[in-house]
């Protein structure tokens, strides 16, 4: 039984980061391996996610003031976090907060994983090279499980730290086209481009660990973390043709207004409750649109109209992938009938397509 080190985001309050470090720990481990997430977090991305800011901007303060109306909720929410990570993710009894103490763990593991989520992407508060897996000595045994790059180019000045700790990786991979492209220039060799972990799992294995629904009646659920032009009028223009209430996490001051329900407390289990009962989704999320994709949602994404329907854009990405270009919105989508259903024919026949490339990928890379 070979012994499995993931890295990725997995401490980060974000549902996505979250839910995609279960999905690739539990995977692994239902195949008969004995893999654990290695328990990393720096200090940057603890102070990312702090309870408070220290900013002395007015947004900052508005934001903390946020907060503060809403205390109670928001420390269930950071709790329950907690408790999904501490009881669903087998992980390392020790923590560890910088890159020169993962060495003591350089040769724990037969095979070190680092993936998924933005974790090659530079420009993130929270990045850091040792998820570039430069403690491991021997690259033989590295592997690269669909980190996104999430970004369209990178300065040259990053350059050496792809060039450097992914040369001699068992197996290379990235979650989007456009970061295949990128890597292909700097390191000279391309990567397989994989699909996001949360897709390794079946919609029946999600069932398992999603809670009894909450909101009875149908509605229409809205997770937002931008602000895309004309996206929340078009959720209460859906609200009006369908009679459904919105229901929305909230997470942005400008979403206080509007919605018919707002829900402060939601951890990663709760989050896929609302995707998994909604009638209707609405959001400019990447993971809230895969879900969609998976618990076969009729939903809309929206994106920035110069994203739209560019390779670079990981929303486009997926849609492509899935064929639901047409549920991708931006500021200029005109006439959209808001009650056009999806055939899920398809998408599901990609989706097991893509489910299982991903699949073929860790088998050939985990072998001797």
């Amino acid at each position: 039984m070979k012994n499995i080190g993931i890295i990725t985001f997995h401490r980060a309050l974000n549902y996505g980061s979250a839910l995609q470090a279960y999905a690739l720990n539990k995977y692994l481990n239902n195949q008969g391996y004995r893999a654990e997430t290695i328990d990393f977090q720096t200090k940057a991305q603890k102070n990312l996610y702090s309870l408070m800011e220290c900013s002395h901007s007015v947004m900052g303060k508005a934001r903390n003031l946020h907060t503060m109306l809403f205390l109670p909720a928001v420390l269930v929410r950071r709790r329950r976090f907690d408790r999904f990570i501490e009881e669903n993710v087998k992980h390392s009894k020790k923590r560890y907060h910088t890159s020169s103490e993962l060495y003591r763990i350089g040769k724990k593991f037969d095979y070190y994983i680092c993936g998924s989520d933005q974790i090659w992407n530079p420009y993130c508060t929270d990045f850091d090279e040792a998820y570039m897996l430069p403690f491991v000595e021997d690259k033989s045994r590295c592997i690269s499980y669909a980190p996104s790059i999430g970004t369209s180019q990178i300065e040259e000045k990053y350059h050496f730290l792809f060039r450097d700790n992914l040369k001699g990786f068992k197996a290379q991979s990235t979650r989007e086209e456009a970061g295949a492209h990128i890597l292909e220039e700097i390191t000279g060799t391309r990567p397989a481009v994989l699909p996001d972990p949360v897709f390794l799992l079946s919609r029946r294995e999600w069932k398992k660990i999603i809670p009894a629904r909450k909101i009875k009646k149908p509605y229409i659920f809205c997770y937002f973390i931008g602000n895309v032009a004309g996206m929340r009028s078009f959720a209460i223009n859906m609200r009006k043709k369908t009679g459904m209430p919105l229901v929305v996490i909230n997470k942005n001051l400008r979403d206080l207004l509007y919605w018919n329900k707002k829900m402060y407390d939601a951890g990663p289990k709760e989050f896929l409750s609302l995707l998994y009962y909604a009638d209707f989704i609405c959001t400019d999320s990447f993971h809230a649109a895969a879900f969609s994709a998976i618990f076969n949602k009729q939903f809309w994404i929206f994106v920035d109209k110069d994203k739209a329907f560019s390779s670079k854009s990981r929303i486009y990405n997926i849609a492509n992938k899935l064929g639901l270009e047409n549920r991708v919105l931006t500021e200029c989508s005109r006439n959209i009938r808001v009650d056009e259903p999806i055939d899920f024919k398809l998408c599901n026949e990609r989706i097991e397509l893509e489910r299982e490339k991903g699949k073929k990928y860790l088998a050939d890379a985990l072998g001797d």
